[in-house]
């Protein structure tokens, strides 16, 4: 395939999400009643992106449009949030609300006879584990509806006439390395294991809610800070009054509104006070490692054998947004630029 298309990116955007409509060869959008003017706007070094292209079609024909019942398809992916308009774009959403994974696919004006008028994007950098989220999205379009991709890189493009997801995620991780190296922002580097812990158990949450509802346990969502002094970037958990709780695998724990003479906003190291805590906080291995605490009436024997702890405070600490993040498994060496 030839060199990167010349494309235009804007930074600046506004997003009004609509009823996810259909792609039709009079490239309307039929559901949202909004018309496509195909414009195609990229980013390159902040971008992961991939072209469909029908391996079928000769690359001077006419351009074709997009494959029959596309659009169903993308409707019955998990995750897909319908259609949003962003200028003369049309893009349907891929966003996990539970994991915080985002990813879109944008309808475009093919410019090849070959091309289907269809681009997966990925904002980078990231953690790996978006890739591993929705990397799988962007190939069930390519398998379902035997089409090639063309991976749009800085230097060039590559062409994967019949893709796998292993030749998905080298592109993504090279691209990722490039924005962690050109990425003006200040960036933090987690554990690649640590942070897919907690994405496997972000995507298990709501199920283990669920288990535990009738005993009125809480699951508390886990999320990234960095603590300062060692600028270790690591999992926080809050455990909301010392009530009955499922506590996902983390780094600290962070009480909120405790019993007195616990101070609300102490923190602790997950290990410490688990053990020290141990057996009225046992841990549980499936479906996915967590601490439980759900006895009743052990209110005053953990607020004993914590108290004698040593806490530390969010003073210690710095909210870090996944946006912020990479890990060791997203690059491709140890030379990319470190924050």
């Amino acid at each position: 395939m030839s060199g990167i298309r010349q494309q235009v990116f804007s930074q600046s955007r506004e997003v009004t999400n609509v009823p996810l409509g259909e792609f039709r060869g009079d490239q309307t959008c039929v559901g949202a009643n909004l018309p496509i003017k195909w414009q195609r706007k990229v980013s390159f070094r902040l971008l992961f992106e991939l072209l469909y292209v029908d391996p079928s079609r000769s690359r001077d024909s006419e351009p074709s449009g997009p494959p029959k019942k596309l659009k169903q398809f993308l409707s019955s992916l998990d995750n897909i949030k319908g259609v949003s308009k962003d200028g003369d774009d049309v893009e349907c959403l891929y966003v996990n609300d539970s994991t915080g994974v985002e990813a879109r696919f944008v309808a475009y004006e093919p410019e090849f006879g070959d091309e289907v008028g269809l681009a997966f994007e990925m904002s980078l950098p990231r953690p790996t584990f978006f890739a591993l989220e929705a990397l799988p999205a962007a190939l069930s379009i390519a398998r379902e509806k035997k089409l090639s991709v063309e991976v749009l890189r800085a230097d060039g493009s590559k062409f994967y006439e019949r893709p796998s997801f292993e030749d998905l995620l080298t592109e993504w991780r090279a691209a990722n390395s490039e924005a962690v190296s050109s990425n003006g922002r200040v960036l933090r580097k987690g554990s690649a294991e640590n942070l897919e812990s907690m994405w496997e158990f972000s995507i298990v949450r709501q199920d283990l809610a669920r288990r535990y509802g009738r005993g009125r346990v809480e699951v508390p969502e886990l999320y990234t800070v960095m603590h300062k002094k060692t600028q270790t970037v690591g999992r926080m958990v809050d455990w909301d009054g010392l009530q009955k709780v499922a506590l996902g695998e983390s780094d600290w724990v962070r009480l909120v509104d405790p019993p007195k003479p616990l101070k609300n906003g102490a923190i602790y190291g997950t290990e410490e006070l688990t053990l020290a805590c141990k057996p009225l906080v046992r841990t549980v291995p499936q479906p996915i490692f967590h601490y439980l605490c759900d006895k009743a009436k052990v209110m005053d024997e953990l607020i004993e054998r914590i108290a004698g702890l040593k806490s530390m405070t969010m003073r210690s600490f710095e909210p870090v947004s996944l946006d912020q993040l990479y890990d060791e498994e997203g690059v491709l060496s140890e030379s990319v630029a470190k924050s």
